[in-house]
């Protein structure tokens, strides 16, 4: 008997959430973007924005939802593997001084590029940027550095040492 009463709650559960074919969404609306193609769309946390790459990763764009563009940077590497603070209020990435060096640097940027701030020193072997709860992470040569979005360090690990 309780069998049948449970095969009975499920049932009516079932027949009172709505089926995913009756959920309507609205019509796509395809954003204007700067002239190129563009890769490595992401959506910040807070779903507000969403940021992309020019082709060569040498532009750093965002579009909120009406489909404002901004260019948050336009340098070697600023698109290539950026990433969104964990609240969604920034965007972390690196850029390169120019083509012909390795000197790169790590900066956070507001969504709309405003507000920009160098947080790393300029080095020749710094990797792509992750945001976690520690901190913003960049590995630079053989050293983790973690560091808050002002740019002071918070702590430094060597990788080879422990």
């Amino acid at each position: 008997m309780r069998t049948l009463l449970w095969i009975t709650a499920i049932l009516l559960l079932i027949a009172i959430i709505p089926s995913a074919a009756e959920i309507r969404v609205g019509e796509p609306v395809q954003l204007r973007t700067p002239e190129g193609r563009f890769t490595m769309p992401s959506f910040s946390a807070d779903s507000r924005y969403i940021a992309f790459s020019s082709a060569r990763y040498d532009g750093l764009y965002t579009s909120d939802w009406q489909g404002n563009i901004s260019t948050v940077a336009q340098a070697p590497l600023a698109g290539w593997r950026y990433s969104w603070s964990p609240d969604g209020a920034n965007l972390v990435y690196r850029i390169r001084y120019d083509d012909e060096t390795t000197a790169m640097a790590g900066i956070v940027s507001s969504p709309d590029g405003q507000a920009q701030v160098q947080i790393t020193d300029w080095q020749s072997d710094l990797y792509p940027p992750q945001c976690t709860k520690n901190g913003i992470e960049f590995k630079a040569g053989d050293d983790m550095l973690t560091v808050d979005e002002s740019g002071n360090v918070k702590c430094v690990k060597s990788l080879s040492k422990g």
